[in-house]
């Protein structure tokens, strides 16, 4: 006698809560502080249909009031989105300042670091400056300016270990580099 195919489901697994990333990073006062506002942008929102409905329905001389109020307040209102205009843009030029810093350091960076055991001495000697340039230039952001020295330490170590070569940069670094081993 055979046993009939019976399906017996596997056991619901249990299911931790999944935290979004931004509340867990985000302490519990800031959460709350957010949490008001919103609470605050809904209640002002709830208050200014009512307005609206109350005015349209039951008190006709409101709207008079509302339009001498929005015609009184009009300069003011003007001015306050002047001001925020004005912020909003120089923030942004402010930004563009920044990411045109980077990408030209990126851009002079990469150049210096390719053509510091150039065959060329203006090149190399360009190449040392713009590497001594960004060790100390305030203008970097703290990321930037570790690359920069991390650069110019691989630099001045390549150069004690006669890998780059400023006297004879005609031979290529496998040269010197097995020259060097040699000699050990």
């Amino acid at each position: 006698m055979s046993t009939p195919n019976v399906y017996i489901p596997d056991p619901i697994p249990a299911v931790e809560p999944v935290l979004d990333q931004q509340e867990v990073s985000t302490p519990l006062p800031a959460r709350r502080r957010r949490t008001g506002r919103i609470i605050l942008a809904l209640g002002l929102l709830v208050a200014g249909i009512a307005l609206c409905v109350w005015m349209f329905f039951w008190d006709t001389g409101a709207w008079a009031l509302a339009g001498d109020t929005a015609r009184n307040s009009a300069g003011i209102l003007a001015i306050i989105a002047a001001y925020f205009t004005i912020r909003v843009s120089t923030q942004t030029n402010q930004a563009r300042t920044r990411e045109a810093i980077r990408s030209n350091f990126r851009d002079r960076i990469a150049w210096a670091a390719g053509h510091f055991d150039s065959s060329n001495p203006l090149e190399r000697e360009l190449s040392r400056q713009i590497l001594y340039r960004y060790q100390d230039d305030p203008e970097l952001e703290e990321s930037e300016q570790e690359i920069a020295v991390n650069v110019m330490s691989e630099y001045l170590y390549l150069q004690d270990a006669d890998m780059v070569d400023p006297g004879n940069m005609n031979r290529d670094n496998q040269t010197n580099t097995e020259e060097n081993e040699e000699e050990r």
